[in-house]
Protein backbone atom coordinates (compact mmCIF):
# COMPACT_ATOMS: atom_id res chain seq x y z
CA UNK A 1 0.00 0.00 0.00
CA UNK A 2 2.90 2.34 0.58
CA UNK A 3 3.80 2.03 -3.10
CA UNK A 4 0.30 3.13 -4.13
CA UNK A 5 0.51 6.10 -1.76
CA UNK A 6 3.96 6.95 -3.08
CA UNK A 7 2.79 6.85 -6.71
CA UNK A 8 -0.35 8.85 -5.93
CA UNK A 9 1.51 11.48 -3.89
CA UNK A 10 4.21 11.80 -6.55
CA UNK A 11 1.59 12.22 -9.27
CA UNK A 12 -0.26 14.87 -7.26
CA UNK A 13 2.98 16.73 -6.64
CA UNK A 14 3.76 16.60 -10.37
CA UNK A 15 0.30 17.93 -11.23
CA UNK A 16 0.71 20.86 -8.84
CA UNK A 17 4.16 21.56 -10.31
CA UNK A 18 2.48 21.82 -13.73
CA UNK A 19 -0.14 24.18 -12.32
CA UNK A 20 2.50 26.40 -10.73
CA UNK A 21 4.88 26.49 -13.68
CA UNK A 22 2.51 26.37 -16.65
CA UNK A 23 -0.82 27.75 -15.44
CA UNK A 24 -0.94 30.38 -18.18
CA UNK A 25 0.02 27.96 -20.96
CA UNK A 26 -2.40 25.08 -20.29
CA UNK A 27 -5.30 24.55 -22.66
CA UNK A 28 -8.80 23.99 -21.32
CA UNK A 29 -8.76 20.41 -22.64
CA UNK A 30 -5.46 19.71 -20.86
CA UNK A 31 -6.86 21.27 -17.66
CA UNK A 32 -9.82 18.87 -17.81
CA UNK A 33 -7.38 15.97 -17.90
CA UNK A 34 -5.27 17.36 -15.06
CA UNK A 35 -8.29 17.94 -12.84
CA UNK A 36 -9.54 14.43 -13.61
CA UNK A 37 -6.17 12.97 -12.59
CA UNK A 38 -6.09 15.21 -9.53
CA UNK A 39 -9.43 13.79 -8.39
CA UNK A 40 -8.48 10.18 -9.10
CA UNK A 41 -5.13 10.25 -7.31
CA UNK A 42 -6.34 12.38 -4.37
CA UNK A 43 -9.28 10.02 -3.83
CA UNK A 44 -6.95 7.02 -3.96
CA UNK A 45 -4.83 8.48 -1.20
CA UNK A 46 -7.85 8.89 1.07
CA UNK A 47 -9.10 5.33 0.51
CA UNK A 48 -5.68 3.78 1.10
CA UNK A 49 -5.21 6.10 4.09
CA UNK A 50 -8.22 4.57 5.85
CA UNK A 51 -6.95 1.03 5.33
CA UNK A 52 -3.41 1.93 6.37
CA UNK A 53 -4.60 3.69 9.53
CA UNK A 54 -6.61 0.64 10.53
CA UNK A 55 -3.66 -1.69 9.97
CA UNK A 56 -0.92 0.48 11.50
CA UNK A 57 -2.65 0.97 14.86
CA UNK A 58 -3.96 -1.53 17.43
CA UNK A 59 -7.54 -2.74 17.02
CA UNK A 60 -8.54 -0.98 20.26
CA UNK A 61 -8.01 2.42 18.64
CA UNK A 62 -9.01 1.57 15.06
CA UNK A 63 -12.01 3.90 15.27
CA UNK A 64 -9.89 6.76 16.57
CA UNK A 65 -7.20 6.27 13.94
CA UNK A 66 -9.65 6.15 11.03
CA UNK A 67 -11.51 9.10 12.53
CA UNK A 68 -8.31 11.13 12.43
CA UNK A 69 -7.81 10.16 8.79
CA UNK A 70 -11.37 11.33 8.11
CA UNK A 71 -10.70 14.65 9.85
CA UNK A 72 -7.81 15.84 7.71
CA UNK A 73 -9.52 16.28 4.31
CA UNK A 74 -12.18 18.43 5.96
CA UNK A 75 -9.65 20.34 8.05
CA UNK A 76 -7.55 20.92 4.93
CA UNK A 77 -10.57 22.29 3.09
CA UNK A 78 -11.50 24.51 6.02
CA UNK A 79 -7.94 25.81 6.26
CA UNK A 80 -7.04 26.16 2.58
CA UNK A 81 -10.19 27.92 1.35
CA UNK A 82 -9.77 31.12 3.39
CA UNK A 83 -5.98 31.10 3.08
CA UNK A 84 -6.10 30.78 -0.71
CA UNK A 85 -8.79 33.48 -0.78
CA UNK A 86 -6.54 35.80 1.21
CA UNK A 87 -3.61 35.06 -1.10
CA UNK A 88 -5.77 35.84 -4.14
CA UNK A 89 -7.07 39.06 -2.54
CA UNK A 90 -3.57 40.11 -1.52
CA UNK A 91 -2.30 39.51 -5.06
CA UNK A 92 -4.83 42.00 -6.40
CA UNK A 93 -7.46 42.03 -9.11
CA UNK A 94 -8.04 43.84 -12.36
CA UNK A 95 -11.65 44.72 -13.17
CA UNK A 96 -12.81 42.38 -10.38
CA UNK A 97 -10.92 39.43 -11.92
CA UNK A 98 -7.91 37.72 -10.36
CA UNK A 99 -4.78 37.56 -12.49
CA UNK A 100 -3.07 34.39 -13.65
CA UNK A 101 -0.12 35.34 -11.45
CA UNK A 102 -2.42 35.45 -8.41
CA UNK A 103 -3.53 31.90 -9.15
CA UNK A 104 0.07 30.81 -9.67
CA UNK A 105 0.98 32.17 -6.24
CA UNK A 106 -2.03 30.49 -4.63
CA UNK A 107 -1.17 27.15 -6.26
CA UNK A 108 2.19 27.21 -4.46
CA UNK A 109 0.30 26.48 -1.22
CA UNK A 110 -1.20 23.35 -2.74
CA UNK A 111 2.19 22.34 -4.10
CA UNK A 112 3.75 22.69 -0.65
CA UNK A 113 0.96 20.55 0.85
CA UNK A 114 1.54 17.90 -1.84
CA UNK A 115 5.28 17.91 -1.13
CA UNK A 116 4.57 17.54 2.60
CA UNK A 117 2.26 14.59 1.86
CA UNK A 118 4.93 12.97 -0.31
CA UNK A 119 7.55 13.37 2.43
CA UNK A 120 5.10 11.93 4.97
CA UNK A 121 4.56 8.85 2.80
CA UNK A 122 8.32 8.29 2.64
CA UNK A 123 8.41 8.00 6.45
CA UNK A 124 5.31 5.80 6.70
CA UNK A 125 5.71 2.15 7.66
CA UNK A 126 4.55 -0.44 5.15
CA UNK A 127 1.24 -2.00 6.16
CA UNK A 128 1.17 -5.80 6.44
CA UNK A 129 -0.53 -7.80 3.72
CA UNK A 130 -3.45 -9.54 5.37
CA UNK A 131 -4.83 -12.69 3.76
CA UNK A 132 -8.57 -12.89 4.28
CA UNK A 133 -9.02 -16.36 2.84
CA UNK A 134 -8.24 -18.49 -0.11
CA UNK A 135 -10.48 -19.36 -2.99
CA UNK A 136 -10.77 -23.09 -3.47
Amino acid sequence: RKLVLLISSSTLTGIWVLFVLLVDGLSVFFLYGLFFLLGIFASGIVVIGFAAAKELFPAQIAGTSTGMVNLFPFAGGALFQPVIGLVLDYSGKLDNIYSIEAYRISFVGFLLAAILALISVLFMRETPLVKTGEIS
